[in-house]
């Protein structure tokens, strides 16, 4: 918790100290990105701020948010004449469908990121459904009501997604604005000093007991993407070649 809230007040300075370099020569979809950080973060910290307060579940419900914004990033460098497909349907144009985008375009197993953070969205289902189950089983003889308690296994599930989250949007901000970062008035230390927190929350997905240690090696991956994106490379020949080349 105490990386997360450190590490999530350098990445907000980064975004604000970006009001300040010159835009003029920016993409649309560079500037849209841009305008989607700040309520991003915003929800990050509310995530952080519920979970603090033993609201589990409702900050996995929030992550989702962050998740699908981080997805849109993507979607909008990756297709930037259909930057408007994050805000509406269009007939007989590409739109933005999240899973199929990382499933068939970026080619990542995150399945059960999208559908842990739908369980909680969905009416808490899971909760219920391993509530029944103990009550059928005659396993808990607790009362039906309103609970708030500490779970050491509970508090885990939003602090893991948070720490990833706040990773690939540090990450996404680094591979975006790298060039403006550089260019600018920001101090030098500074630059370095999020380029080393971006390691050090590498670092600590990769050391998770779980899935989460087994796709960070998928951000790299989402580097490459966006600087091709950036040049007007064919993406998506050099990511199946990539993939080709880790096979």
């Amino acid at each position: 918790m105490k990386y997360f809230e450190d590490y999530f007040d350098v990445l907000n300075n980064a975004i604000s100290s970006l009001n300040f370099v010159p835009k003029e020569n920016w993409s649309q979809y560079k500037s849209l990105q841009y305008l989607m950080f700040p309520e991003t973060l915003k929800t990050l910290h509310r995530t952080f701020e519920d979970t603090v307060a033993g609201y589990y579940e409702e900050a996995v419900i929030l992550l989702r948010t962050v998740y699908e914004t981080y997805i849109k990033m993507i979607f909008i460098a990756c297709y930037p004449e259909d930057f408007e497909a994050i805000f509406r349907n269009r007939k007989q144009k590409r739109n933005f469908n999240l899973t199929n985008f990382v499933k068939d375009d970026l080619h990542f197993d995150w399945e059960f990121i999208y559908r842990f953070m739908s369980y909680a969205s969905h009416s808490k289902i899971h909760l219920i459904l391993e509530r029944l189950i103990k009550l059928s089983k005659k396993e808990d003889k607790n009362p039906i009501r309103l609970e708030y308690k500490y779970d050491k296994d509970a508090i885990s599930r939003p602090m893991n997604l948070s720490t990833f989250l706040l990773y690939v949007l540090l990450n996404i901000m680094l591979v975006t604005f790298k060039d403006d970062l550089e260019n600018s008035k920001i101090d030098r230390n500074h630059i370095i000093r999020i380029v080393k927190i971006d390691k050090v929350l590498r670092g600590i997905l990769e050391s998770l007991p779980n899935k989460f240690s087994s796709i960070v090696k998928d951000i790299d991956r989402i580097d490459i993407i966006l600087e091709c994106a950036k040049q007007g490379k064919d993406w998506k020949n050099i990511q199946i070649n990539n993939l080709a080349k880790q096979d």
